[in-house]
């Protein structure tokens, strides 16, 4: 409990800052600002949550907005020696791409990722354009869905690994990824596959990675007109071709790094007021 945590112990959170993937709530914010103001230190993962704690009373010095990330450095090592061999068949579906348009879904197959909207969108957009397809790699409590979905429209596997992942990505024209954006942003940037949305109001912090209409489109409306847009929007851009690459910036290592400059920080602080 921090309540009984030792006066003269150095004390650094680690977190959103604010609510995200959910309204906020008075009692939630009030408590978590009571708590960062008893913290030696706080790091958050955005620019977002930082900003959020310092309207509620943080001092700016105080709070250090450190990053999120995968393991990009894999991920982009991978896709490097993917991207070597063909790109009209996909190794992780074991499927012949050869006139088809791929699209991927990455992650989990949960509520808030609003899988019903996702098939939707699949079936109005294999409708619009035969050639296209949805791959799909991950799974939830919302899976069972895709048992239902006609296989010519959708591939799913239920897990992927590194080198299984760099293929979705590089086959793919982009990451369709109607509901709650996290950490596929991540997956995104270093792939330099734009993702595709709505509106949803509750996307993860990682959102704020992206920028609207490089790396990140919103299409508003019904799944129809999400499959219109996503198609019409992938056809006018060529594929791996984005000038914003923050591979460096977002990498696991240099999250790490960030953090052990705010607990040395906060370590030495300390020692320094036990002088």
């Amino acid at each position: 409990m921090v309540g009984n945590f030792p006066p003269n112990h150095p004390l650094v959170l680690w977190g959103h800052g604010k609510t995200f993937t959910g309204p906020e709530r008075g009692i939630v914010a009030h408590a978590r600002s009571l708590l960062a103001l008893r913290a030696t230190h706080v790091m958050t993962y955005t620019e977002a949550g930082r900003q959020a704690l310092i309207e509620r009373g943080l001092p700016p010095r105080l709070v250090t907005a450190v990053g999120n990330s995968t393991d990009t450095r894999s991920l982009h090592a991978a896709l490097v020696q993917r991207r070597r061999k063909p790109l009209d068949h996909s190794y992780a579906f074991n499927l012949d791409l050869r006139h088809k348009r791929p699209f991927a879904y990455l992650g989990g197959l949960d509520d808030d990722k609003c899988i019903p909207f996702l098939i939707d969108a699949a079936e109005h957009a294999h409708r619009l354009d035969p050639r296209f397809t949805l791959l799909v790699a991950g799974s939830g409590n919302r899976e069972h869905i895709l048992r239902t979905v006609d296989p010519a429209i959708v591939h799913w596997i239920p897990r992927a690994n590194t080198e299984e992942v760099a293929d979705l990505l590089s086959v793919s024209e982009a990451i369709w990824m109607p509901g709650r954006i996290g950490l596929v942003a991540v997956d995104a940037l270093t792939a330099q596959i734009p993702i595709h949305t709505t509106n949803f109001p509750y996307h993860a912090p990682e959102f704020e990675f992206l920028r609207e209409g490089i790396d990140v489109h919103i299409h508003p409306g019904d799944s129809r007109t999400f499959a219109i847009e996503s198609l019409k929007t992938t056809s006018m851009r060529p594929r791996h071709n984005s000038a914003h690459n923050q591979i460096d910036h977002l990498s696991i290592e240099t999250v790490a790094e960030n953090m052990i400059g705010v607990l040395r920080s906060a370590v030495l602080q300390m020692t320094r007021a036990k002088r």
